[in-house]
């Protein structure tokens, strides 16, 4: 038998009270932020797991068999496609890397495993600094790292020794050691763009989001990214008629525009799918104009048209707003065809459609309430008020990208 095999003989596999005890305590600091941006029913599904393999350390459990293995995996798929859907986009990949990361807990038997498991923790505290990039973040990064080096040094030795610091000073150390090569590195080699720099939903720039609290913004970043791409069948439309139609917010909180709040069987109601059931609440007047649509990936569902349309492809549907819809999340490059007539008059509103588009929630916006009462009194009636508001609005706005931040009541 040769030397190498007896010294691997020696070698224990098993995993210690104190290096399982380091690995919960990283666990708990590297998860932290995402717990952030992932759904919140992951951390309880944590909770379980630690307190499962605790009790296998203890004896009083054994190692899940396959069957409960596949039910926590079919379980916690299931939860991620309930809570972000089926996308590809940033969440929902660093959702399915967490759930990963935190189920092969369960499996942990030998210190292979919780080495592969260390190795998958300094692959997770990189990906923080894909949401939180300030120094703060940094800083809490260098921590964690600090104890990742810790814990897997624990793994090799038998100290028993309980002083926390002297357990930590030899990764300090070995850290700082290591800080004048990574400044000579970041030096010499050429930094390249950023390969791994997936777009999120999250993310404020100038573009389309689906609500709006003009309280809340104070500065708007402008961005020079394609949102969609067009080719006219025929001649291209006068500039007064490219108005864009995406989204319609008219639900109001008091606080934040939004879509109407629709329950899932009457939203699916209000999507079309061909001109039959939905040319009824329209007048088409003028000539009409084709062309067809390339949308650039944004991880959500609304599309661009020229309203109002007249027919379009299978893969779209038309809601009540005259808004185009995919049928999914936009997770790649998506292309449809749209005729539409750019002059047309909408049938009038019936009861329901009005009482929703006419609500405003009891108590926001006094002042806003006050100068509309002292308007209708001095107009006489709502259509002098409309006018008397339009004037008010052409003389008094003006666009700019650096709004001041309002108070609680927007009364403008």
């Amino acid at each position: 038998m040769s030397y190498a095999t007896e010294t691997a003989m020696q070698i224990p596999t098993q995993i210690s009270r104190k290096s399982l005890s380091w690995l919960f305590a990283i666990q708990v600091f590297i998860l932290a932020p995402h717990f952030v941006t992932v759904p919140v029913w992951i951390a309880a599904v944590w909770l379980i797991v630690a307190v499962w393999r605790w009790q296998i350390f203890q004896g009083v459990w054994n190692y899940p068999n396959k069957l409960i293995k596949t039910c926590f995996v079919f379980v916690c798929f299931t939860g991620l496609i309930l809570s972000l859907g089926v996308s590809f986009n940033l969440e929902s990949m660093e959702s399915l890397l967490v759930v990963g990361f935190i189920l092969k807990l369960l499996e942990m038997k030998t210190r292979k495993d919780f080495v592969l498991l260390i190795f998958i923790a300094l692959f997770i505290l990189a990906t923080q600094f894909i949401e939180f990039n300030h120094f703060p973040a940094a800083a809490y990064g260098f921590f964690c790292l600090v104890l990742l080096c810790t814990t897997l040094m624990q793994l090799y030795q038998s100290s028993r020794d309980t002083n926390v610091w002297k357990e930590l000073r030899p990764s300090l150390f070995i850290i700082l050691q290591a800080i004048p090569f990574m400044i000579i590195l970041f030096l010499v080699i050429p930094r390249l763009g950023s390969f791994w720099a997936v777009p999120s939903p999250q993310k404020a720039k100038t573009g389309m989001t689906d609500s709006l609290s003009p309280g809340d913004i104070s500065e708007l970043i402008q961005s020079n990214e394609l949102a969609f791409r067009v080719t006219f069948e025929g001649p291209v439309p006068r500039p007064e008629k490219l108005y864009w139609r995406g989204l319609v917010l008219s639900f109001f909180d008091g606080q934040r525009w939004s879509q109407e709040q629709e329950p899932g069987r009457r939203k699916f109601r209000a999507l079309h799918q061909s001109q039959t059931d939905f040319g009824s609440r329209l007048t088409y007047v003028g000539q009409k104009t084709s062309y067809e649509v390339v949308v650039e990936p944004s991880g959500q569902s609304w599309l661009y048209v020229l309203a109002a349309p007249q027919i379009w492809s299978a893969n779209v549907a038309v809601s009540n707003d005259l808004r185009v819809q995919a049928y999914g999340s936009v997770t790649q490059r998506l292309g449809y065809r749209i005729t539409s007539m750019l002059d047309y008059r909408l049938e009038k509103l019936d009861d329901n459609e009005l009482t929703r588009n006419l609500e405003l929630p009891g108590s926001s916006n006094p002042k806003t309430r006050q100068l509309a009462r002292e308007w209708l009194v001095e107009t006489g009636s709502t259509e002098k008020m409309i006018e008397k508001l339009f004037s008010y609005y052409s003389k008094s706005f003006f666009y700019t990208l650096r709004p001041p931040a309002s108070r609680k009541n927007t009364s403008t």
